[in-house]
């Protein structure tokens, strides 16, 4: 062996005199530098004659395993640079107690204990897959299985999210169940009042002007709960679909239209709703503070506002999904990429290094400021590099698993102007409402209302109901909005659970029970059916205790007449032995 094909200090000796090891070349001396002094020259090749006779060469040091040198010299295996030893490596093992360490850290666990795979920061350990054990932290999250068990696009601390884990589109059991209970009692609770109103639609024609405004308010009212009861129930069926394996449809989930489609439906069905109270309201003050004059008001007057209301629910539902710049990231499966969202910058900077590659390019898209909109990079990558296209947007409604609207935001986040203004108008309709029903109050105690009809309050009664609940149903929601975005507390946590799953839910299903007879009907039937069980009773008592008396008196009676009775006739005859004769 020459000096040529010899690496200098690599600590594995390979020239026959170990003169490419020890002799002061190093700067530090191995340990089996101490063979020099004790091998035997024989035909140009070093040889330590064992105890044992076995002839000990330079091929025999530091290759990982003990030779069958007996007996074993410790330094033949013993401060080897340029390995990794093995924990609690048993001398008598016939196992490799040493390895390169170009195999550390490889994901492939070489010693018998894993310890060569134990300290590696720049990989990702999988879960539960052997092989490999680990990969590097730069493929986590590129859409790419490289651990056996996926755990790479999956973590475990995915688990710690505030709303969904690795395995539900919505962690917490008790907020499944609840939203499959609140889908269903909204859809009944509003399906009922529909079909309802829809059967006395003649008699309601002939109503008062006001009252056929409330009842065609109230229906509108109940269209909307309606829409929320549908969003609901089909949160609840995905979330089932998705069981078990949420977090490897999350991107396509998220991205897709059905979540786009249903957070505009969410947000159509709760600011018709917010909408509608405050029409409700203008009604009840035009009643009450002109209530002559409200005797003529108008139908077609009344189903404007309502139009109007459902044109800009639309409108703030629909806006959000083309607007640019709400635009969080892409979904881009790629090895360039190790994250879940890529921002527009990092897709732009790909572009812009595969443009060099690309013969012949010439941009055929306007940038503006120097940037690029998605539309152009996704063109790009779809002509250019279709193994690394675009596979959806996270847009608006795309930051959590329900897809609701961005209610907590920070001016820092994309899409705050929309959340704000949607947040701002249902404060200030509901502040509105508020002093609106503080003015009917104070003119209620200075003109007690004498012509009002039984009815007509009734409906006002209903009236009042559902606007002060959905008062408190909505108003904390916007407070906590505020104060999120003020940066005086972050709210992006818990309490988002509890408007997405908590407090809107349940607005959707009090209010067909609040202005619809379901409730006053069920609160009757309740009383009188503990009133006929109490009369029941109480008639089974009293024939009881007539029965009883009867029996006492039959009883007296009887003794009575016994005791009348000749003493012979009660008298047992005697059998005696003459009695056969």
């Amino acid at each position: 062996m020459t000096i040529k094909t010899a690496n200098l200090c690599d600590g594995k000796p390979e020239r026959y005199d170990l003169s490419d090891e020890c002799g002061g070349v190093c700067s530090t001396e191995q340990a089996f530098c101490k063979f020099q002094n004790i091998f035997l020259n024989q035909s140009d090749s070093l040889v330590y004659r064992c105890g044992n006779g076995y002839p000990l060469t330079t091929q025999d040091i530091c290759d990982g395993t003990w030779s069958k040198c007996q007996p074993r010299v410790e330094h033949e295996e013993s401060q080897c640079d340029g390995r990794h030893f093995c924990g609690g490596r048993n001398i008598n093992s016939s196992r490799l107690i040493s390895y390169d360490k170009a195999l550390v850290c490889d994901g492939y666990r070489d010693c018998a204990d894993g310890s060569d795979e134990w300290y590696c920061p720049q990989r990702f350990n999988c879960t539960s897959s052997i092989k490999p054990s680990s990969v590097p932290r730069t493929f986590t999250f590129d859409d790419f299985n490289d651990c056996v068990d996926g755990s790479d696009e999956c973590p475990p601390y995915l688990d710690w999210n505030w709303l969904s884990s690795r395995n539900e589109m919505i962690s917490v059991i008790f907020f499944r169940v609840w939203v499959w209970i609140m889908a269903v009692m909204a859809l009944l609770g509003n399906g009922y009042v529909i079909a309802k109103t829809c059967q006395r639609a003649k008699k309601l024609l002939k109503a008062s002007a006001v009252a056929k405004a409330n009842h065609f308010l109230v229906f509108n009212l109940a269209v909307s709960d309606f829409l929320m009861g549908v969003y609901l129930i089909c949160i609840a069926i995905y979330s089932a679909v998705f069981s078990g394996r949420y977090c490897y449809e999350d991107e396509k989930w998220r991205t897709g239209s059905s979540c786009q489609f249903l957070g505009g439906l969410s947000v159509v069905a709760s600011e018709a709703s917010v909408l509608i109270l405050a029409v409700m309201t203008c009604v009840r003050l035009y009643s009450v503070f002109m209530p002559f004059r409200s005797r003529n008001l108008k139908f077609w007057t009344v189903s404007i506002c309502v139009m109007i209301v459902w044109g800009l629910s639309v409108c703030l539902a629909v806006l959000p999904m083309y607007a640019l710049t709400v635009i969080d990231g892409a979904w881009l499966p790629s090895k360039f990429f190790n994250s879940t969202i890529v921002p527009i910058k990092s897709a732009q900077n790909f572009m812009d290094r595969m443009e060099v590659y690309v013969l012949n390019y010439s941009e055929n898209a306007t940038r503006s400021n120097g940037t690029v909109q998605w539309s152009t990079i996704q063109t790009f990558l779809n002509v250019h590099s279709p193994k690394n296209r675009i596979m959806g947007l996270y847009g608006y409604y795309s930051s959590s698993s329900v897809c609701i609207s961005r209610l907590f935001v920070t001016p820092l986040q994309q899409g705050w102007r929309i959340s704000i203004t949607i947040v701002s108008i249902n404060f200030f309709v509901f502040v509105f409402i508020a002093l609106a029903y503080l003015a009917i109050y104070k003119r209620a105690k200075q003109q007690p209302r004498k012509n009002d009809t039984d009815r007509s309050v009734k409906m006002q009664s209903k009236i009042f109901r559902l606007v002060t609940t959905d008062f408190f149903c909505w108003v904390p929601i916007c407070i906590m909005a505020f104060i999120h975005f003020a940066q005086v507390a972050n709210l992006d946590g818990t309490a988002y659970v509890i408007v997405a799953v908590v407090l809107m839910p349940i607005n959707s299903v009090l209010n067909p029970l609040l202005y619809s007879n379901a409730l006053d009907n069920l609160l009757k039937e309740t009383l009188l059916a503990w009133r006929a069980s109490r009369q029941k009773a109480a008639l089974l008592q009293g024939e009881m205790f007539q029965r009883f008396k009867l029996q006492e008196s039959a009883g007296t009676s009887d003794k009575a007449e016994s005791d009348n009775q000749p003493e012979s006739i009660h008298a047992t005859p005697v059998r005696t032995a003459d009695s056969k004769l």
